[in-house]
Formats: structure tokens, sequence, C-alpha cells
């Protein structure tokens, strides 16, 4: 009899448009929205044109020749300038050149380097930036060679040295990528919209919800074998959905998830039933309608879904900054952090303790849910 009921429930589920609306179609309309924005911006690379730049040096100056070649010099990657140098006769075609955006700023030479701008912007800011550090290393050079001009050889040599005092690396297995809590809370609200699949087997089961629910308690089946043949179907449908989700995410949109498989598999499944236990527990605790308890189960979860960061991934970041019991508290986040874990880091143990609170999450519900069900008594049906 139990499998029996499980295979109409299963049947019964599949059929349910508008819940599958919600549980697949909807997180993969908006999977491909993310898919079409998301790569824009991290594949997207800042490209820095070379700044066109002007000097006059003064008649009367003799000039320093160490900045011209320095200017010429400077590069802003191996094979791009990042100064184009014009020289100029006269301040009067400096000031030509650069009212006509010639050039984005041009330096008057005299005893000391003084910037004209006709504005301020990128480019400027980059001009500045350059004489700022040039003066500062000239300066420290003079005041060298003043106190002791035989280390001046041993001082030029240091500068043009390049020593690298930090090394960029990650501790974890693969390079951190913050756009994947984007997905990753895509997927755990997700996981959470199976309260919907939850919470209407609830109702299919309670005498006073629907009329489904009143032939079936007046039948021989006992309760708790509806409940779990139910809850067994509608777990089985919203997995496969989440897997979906994923399969699309991993083979059409080209996401890397990890490659952990049976982690994130697992994750999956945990995820699943907290969604599931929790849309059950509302359907049976919440006294109205069903219109009332989806509202529930909606407000909640996109609730949740903004605090792991789906809409900004700062959010995410500032809740658990104010209050980081959430990271563990709130299933949004930590079915997020959960699939984070398996990714990024290289031990198993954030997974295994993630993976331990979801399900510890999950037999609770059902137990609080079981003792409700038990308990229900009808005067007549």
């Amino acid at each position: 009899m139990f499998w029996r009921i499980f295979r109409y429930r299963l049947i019964s589920n599949i059929r349910d448009v508008g819940t599958l609306f919600w549980t697949l179609v909807f997180p993969l309309c908006l999977a491909t929205f993310f898919g079409l924005v998301f790569p824009n911006i991290t594949s997207s690379t800042i490209t820095f044109e070379t700044v066109n730049i002007g000097v006059y040096e003064a008649v009367d100056y003799p000039g320093d020749p160490y900045l011209i070649e320095n200017l010429k010099a400077a590069k802003q990657s191996e094979n791009v300038d990042l100064f184009h140098v014009t020289q100029y006769e006269s301040i009067d075609e400096a000031e030509d050149a650069l009212q006509n955006k010639e050039i984005s700023g041009y330096a008057v030479i005299t005893d000391q380097a003084v910037l004209h701008f006709s504005g301020s912007g990128f480019n400027q800011t980059i001009i500045k930036s350059f004489f700022d550090q040039y003066t500062q290393v000239r300066s420290a050079i003079v005041d060298i060679a003043s106190e002791n001009p035989g280390a001046i050889s041993e001082v030029a040599s240091l500068f043009e040295e390049e020593v690298e005092y930090t090394k960029s690396t990650f501790a974890g297995r693969d390079k951190p990528d913050s756009i994947l809590i984007y997905f990753y809370s895509l997927i755990a609200m997700t996981c959470l919209y199976g309260g919907f699949q939850g919470q209407k087997e609830i109702m299919h089961i309670q005498a006073n919800q629907s009329s489904l629910a009143a032939r079936q308690n007046i039948s021989p089946v006992p309760k708790l074998k509806l409940f779990g043949s139910s809850i067994l179907s509608v777990t089985l449908v919203q997995y496969l959905s989440i897997l979906i989700l994923i399969a699309y995410l991993v083979f059409v949109l080209r996401i890397n998830i990890g490659d952990r498989i049976g982690m994130i598999l697992a994750a999956a499944f945990a995820g699943c039933c907290l969604g599931i236990s929790f849309g059950a527990l509302v359907g049976a605790v919440v006294k109205g309608g069903e219109g009332i308890k989806v509202a529930i189960i909606i407000s909640f979860s996109m609730i949740l879904s903004l605090m792991s960061g789906m809409m900004q991934a700062s959010i995410k970041i500032a809740v658990e900054k104010a209050v980081p019991a959430f990271k563990y508290a709130l299933p949004g986040n930590l079915i997020a952090n959960t699939f984070y874990a398996i990714y990024y880091f290289n031990d198993n143990e954030r997974f295994y303790f993630g993976m331990a609170l979801m399900i510890g999450i999950s037999i609770v519900l059902y137990a609080i849910l079981t003792l409700i069900l038990r308990r229900q008594r009808y005067a007549s049906i």
C-alpha cells in the first residue's frame, strides 16, 4: 500500500504544473538571466589607454634629463606605454594642445614640475600620481647625495630593482569567485521553494484542508504512512528539480560550481529536505487557507535568499558580519555556504558541519510535524 500511494502521489506531483513552475521553471529562468549578466562582468578586463602628456622645459633651466626618460619608460603593461610624451617649445603650444584635448595635461619644468590640467579625471590622476612619486624619489636621492655622495651609485641601483614584498596566493581548492554567491543563493532558493511541495502534501492529508485529505483520512491507511509516502514522493520530485538546475548551470551556462560531484549531490539532497520540511511544518501549524501558507513560504524564502546574497552579494557579507550566527542559523545562508565550502575549501570540515546542521534541522522539523499529525483528531469528516 505504501508504494502504491507513493506512485500515485509521484504522478500527481509531476502533473502539478503550478508548483513545478516555482520549483523548476522559475529557477531556470533566473539562472538564465544570471548567466547572461554575470559572465560579462567577470570576463571583462579593464584596459587603460596610453595617457597623452605634454612637457615644456623652461629655457633658463637646464632641465631634468631623467624626468623625460622616466616618463617615456613608464609602462602600464609589458607592451603598452603608460605615457605618450610630447615636448613643446612654448607654454602657449602646450596650452593650445590641452584645450584641444590633444593631451590630458602638461608639465612646466623649471626648478620644479608644475602640472596644468583642464579638468579632473582618471588620466589626470595618473599624471599627478606619477609626478608625486617621482618628486619624492628625486628629493630622497638629492638629500642622500648631499650627505653622502659616495652612496649615490648604491642608492640608484636600489631604485632600479623591483622588489616584491608580498606574494599573491589562495588557500582553497579553486580561485575565489564572488559571482558564485549568486548561483549558490539561487540553488538555496530552489531548495527553500521545496516548501511549496511540502505544504501541499500536508494539505492533502489534513481532513479539514481538502476533500482529497478527507477521503484519505477515512481510509484504513494510517496517517503516518500517508505522510511518509507523500513526503518521499515530493522529495524525489523536488530533488530532481534541483539536479536539473545544477545540470543546467554546469553544462549549459558553464558555471564552475566545483568538481566534487558526490558532495554536491549530497548537499542538494540535504537542502531539498530542509526546504520541504519547513513548508510541511508551515502547512501543519499555520491556520488559514492555502493562500496564506503560500505567502508565508514565499516571503520567508525570498528574505532568506536576499540575506544569502542572491540580490546583492554584499548583503550576505554584511549580514554575517553583523550577526555571525546567521551563517548557520539561516537556512538560505547555510545551504549556500555548504555549496561554497565544496567549491573552495580543501578540508571537508565546513561541508560536514553544514550537512549535519541541514539534516539535523530537517529531522527536528519532521519530528515536530509527526507529533502534530499524530495528535490531530476530527470530530466529523
